[in-house]
């Protein structure tokens, strides 16, 4: 999971962005579809084709990647039910995944909060070239949502508005 976070985040910082007058993306991938108010100017939306993979207990999953204009949207989508959505989508997560994107330690801050009606987490810290904000909650009990951008406004403004949901 990592690489694929690394992988993503590199496209993510190569991406290149359009200005336009669209502020609001819509997108479909796989059994998930959406829409988010990015509080800037976009019309560059690429969707990457599914990758499927297993993880080391055998099970396997789905990943669905979205960007657009300096956002990354990656959606992991297992086969069978394995998350309790019950249970909060902890910070620990996204602690974990900004230190092993290389995040300052000492600069990350982390917070519970509601995404698309479910309690999920955000979080940001400093990179070489600025800061990193990640944030993450569960979709369903099949699957889950990361989203990562190093422009803090368009983050706080896709949490506001993000709407996904998934054909299950």
């Amino acid at each position: 999971m990592r690489l694929t976070v690394i992988i993503a985040l590199l496209s993510l910082l190569t991406m290149p962005c359009i200005n336009a007058s669209n502020t609001t993306i819509e997108f479909r991938t796989g059994p998930f579809t959406g829409g988010a108010d990015l509080g800037m100017p976009c019309d560059d939306i690429n969707i990457v084709e599914p990758v499927q993979d297993e993880l080391l207990s055998g099970d396997q999953f789905t990943s669905y990647t979205v960007g657009a204009c300096g956002l990354l949207l990656m959606f992991r989508r297992y086969n069978s039910s394995l998350i309790n959505t019950t249970e909060e989508f902890g910070t620990d997560s996204i602690l974990s995944d900004l230190i092993s994107l290389g995040v300052d330690k000492d600069t990350i801050s982390l917070y519970p909060r509601e995404i698309n009606g479910m309690l999920g987490a955000v979080g940001k810290g400093h990179i070489i070239n600025g800061d990193l904000c990640l944030a993450g909650f569960y979709v369903s009990q099949y699957s889950l949502c990361h989203i990562s951008t190093t422009n803090e406004t368009m983050m706080k403004s896709v949490l506001r508005t993000l709407d996904v949901t998934e054909k299950i």
